[in-house]
């Protein structure tokens, strides 16, 4: 369930964020569907990710807004005034990586290029590469919807 109108205001542009880190992200899938796979087709691997591109942001977003309570999000967004320093110093990157906004495009990322990998690894021996690639770019978005789904669920289980 969408709780936040991803078309106003500052979430627009985080959605818009979401959408451009899937699309560089499914950069890298074409281009090793272009050199690795040698597929030559511009219908397969242009028109393909597009789809995919849209059910992984869709997924960053269910991922998110089920993962991160909005005192969490607007603690984190830049505002006018300082902030106070904290007195512990950590490690920058752990912290990067804990951020609420950025947390959900790392997870399902890593979801969608596990579930691309393993499905190439199993059907490449088995059917042409252009076949290939649409079927692991397929399982892997669903794969990353259906992760989010799983997200959500337990999320809501506890909130209950």
């Amino acid at each position: 369930m969408i709780k936040l109108n991803w078309l106003r205001g500052k979430n627009l542009g985080l959605a818009l964020s979401y959408l451009g880190t899937m699309g560089l992200v499914q950069v890298f899938f074409i281009f090793i569907a272009q050199y690795s796979m040698q597929i030559g087709s511009k219908p397969l691997t242009i028109l393909i990710p597009i789809v995919v591109i849209i059910a992984t942001t869709y997924s960053i977003i269910v991922t998110f807004e089920s993962r991160t309570s909005m005192s969490q999000y607007r603690s984190k967004r830049a505002t006018k005034h300082k902030k106070k320093k904290k007195g512990k110093i950590s490690d920058p990157i752990i912290e990067w990586m804990k951020n609420p906004v950025v947390a959900p495009a790392l997870m399902i990322s890593g979801v969608f290029a596990g579930i691309f990998f393993l499905c190439w690894l199993i059907l490449f021996s088995w059917v042409n590469s252009a076949t290939v690639f649409v079927i692991a770019d397929n399982l892997g978005a669903a794969g990353a919807l259906i992760f989010a789904t799983l997200i959500e669920h337990s999320t809501g289980r506890r909130t209950r």
